[in-house]
């Protein structure tokens, strides 16, 4: 076992906080591995085998193809939304139109039963009879008159 010190191997790490740098510390702070484990110098890259290279490629493209399938598909979903959003809008009108149109009616109906109430306290039973003959009289006119 070499001796450093006390009998223990220094980490690179204690020799740059002290200033006392070995030549061995000073390359591999100074430089990043490659694939091999040769020390380069930072900065400069290794190129991998081609074969890693083409595979690389293939990958790339693999994923891209991926991505421009996913593409597509947010695509469609963004206009079917877009086409969901516009017809949900459009019965949203709608509906506000039959519920101002329901309110409407609502109202007139309201109206009418009061004036029929109204006409039903006021009037008695003779005169009632009276309009109702003479509705049937003006009906039976109309019907011999057009024939």
């Amino acid at each position: 076992m070499p001796k450093h010190g006390h009998g223990k191997k220094k980490n690179p790490q204690q020799n740059s906080r002290s200033g006392n740098r070995s030549p061995d510390d000073q390359v591999s702070a100074d430089a990043e591995f490659s694939q091999a484990g040769k020390a380069v110098p930072r900065g400069e890259y290794v190129l991998p085998s081609g074969n890693i290279i083409v595979e690389q490629n293939q990958e790339m493209q693999r994923q891209d193809a991926a991505l421009e399938d996913l593409e597509a598909s947010i695509t469609n979903i963004r206009d079917a939304s877009l086409t969901i959003n516009q017809e949900v809008s459009l019965q949203n009108r709608l509906l506000d139109d039959v519920h101002t149109s329901v309110d409407r009616v609502q109202q007139r109906q309201v109206g009418t039963q009061d004036r029929l109430r109204d006409f039903m306290q006021r009037s008695g039973t003779c005169k009632l009879w009276s309009l109702i003959l003479f509705l049937l009289f003006v009906l039976v006119l109309l019907l011999v008159l057009l024939k």
